[in-house]
């Protein structure tokens, strides 16, 4: 995604909106290559063994699930992902900070 979108390479981890990005980007593409059950199941397990704090595992969890959406999503199937997350994003559909 970094070379999609060279903005994103600063904030690759923690709580900046490209971390969002990222993971909307990593389950968007994961459901579409597994599926949506497989990748949640994937996502989920990854975040469990995070060694995030819980605001961030939320946060991250928030993100991808959006991702998730996005990649099943039959009527966005010919979108480039990239293009879909960064959609997602500038509309707002994505959380970029703790809550």
């Amino acid at each position: 995604m970094h070379k999609l979108n060279p903005n994103l390479r600063e904030c690759r981890y923690g709580t900046m909106p490209g971390d969002a990005a990222r993971h909307a980007y990593w389950g968007a593409s994961s459901s579409r290559q597994v599926g949506g059950k497989l990748a949640s199941e994937f996502l989920n397990i990854h975040e469990v063994y995070s060694n995030n704090s819980f605001a961030e595992i939320c946060m991250d969890s928030f993100n991808n699930r959006v991702g998730i959406a996005l990649g099943v999503d039959q009527a966005q199937r010919a979108s480039p992902v990239n293009d879909l997350v960064m959609g997602a994003h500038r509309e707002g559909k994505l959380q970029t900070g703790l809550r």
